[in-house]
């Protein structure tokens, strides 16, 4: 054997035993945490929800093979956010890569009923409250603010831990009285009047004006109040 190609065997020799004496060794739980935080730090934005995170346990047949370079977690662009199958990938000298599945639940700020409500009750802090629910179980629209809801009856009986919706209640119900306001950039009125619909805040309803007899339409724009802008 020549000299130079004993001089190039030595070094692709010294290269294999540096690379594999730099090459760190990862165990299962570490490469289900890496995915697991990855998923997290995607979800940093979501202020006002309780998201929850667990990755699926690795096969343990799986063979991990060391890395020369720190492991790469990528999410994909398109993905189902409840269940992310994460990419680990390891970019070394000896590239490999395997997927984590991570399971996602949100739990999201509802008002529900503490316990059950009759129809026509008045909703106060005594029968309300805020509870976190898996968005998946949540049917329809409900309603996050509770302060919102104080002094609004319920149009319908509600059941105990029940998520309420604006198809729940009314903050301004027919044949309530309430006070309607009228009102421009420059100048604001208020008087009297008597619901003949039901609508929650937001809502359109047609009032009687109790001074003039007349029927207006306005906006709901808290309990028993309606606002008609000019």
């Amino acid at each position: 054997m020549s000299k130079s190609k004993i001089l190039f065997t030595f070094l692709t020799l010294c290269y294999q035993l540096q690379s594999q004496a730099i090459a760190t060794s990862f165990d299962r739980n570490f490469i289900e945490g890496l995915a697991k935080r990855s998923v997290e730090d995607s979800f940093t934005h979501v202020s006002d929800r309780k998201v929850s995170v667990t990755a699926a346990k690795l096969d343990p047949r799986i063979v991990i093979k060391p890395c020369d370079q720190n492991l790469q977690a990528n999410i994909p662009d398109i993905h189902n956010s409840r269940n992310v199958n994460v990419k680990i990938t390891c970019e070394g000298s000896s590239p490999w890569n395997l997927y984590v599945p991570v399971k996602v639940t949100i739990d999201a700020p509802v008002v529900v009923a503490k316990y059950a409500i009759d129809r026509g009750s008045m909703l106060t802090p005594d029968n309300i409250q805020i509870a976190y629910i898996d968005e998946k179980r949540l049917r329809g629209e409900a309603i996050g603010d509770v302060n919102s809801l104080y002094g609004a009856k319920a149009k319908r009986n509600i059941v105990k831990g029940k998520a309420i919706s604006p198809n729940h209640v009314c903050s301004v119900c027919k044949g309530d009285n309430v006070t309607l306001i009228a009102r421009s950039s420059t100048f604001s009125i208020k008087t009297s009047g008597t619901s003949v619909s039901n609508g929650h805040v937001g809502d359109k309803v047609r009032v009687k004006n109790n001074r003039s007899g007349k029927l207006v339409t306005g906006r709901v724009s808290g309990v028993n109040k309606v606002t008609i802008n000019l």
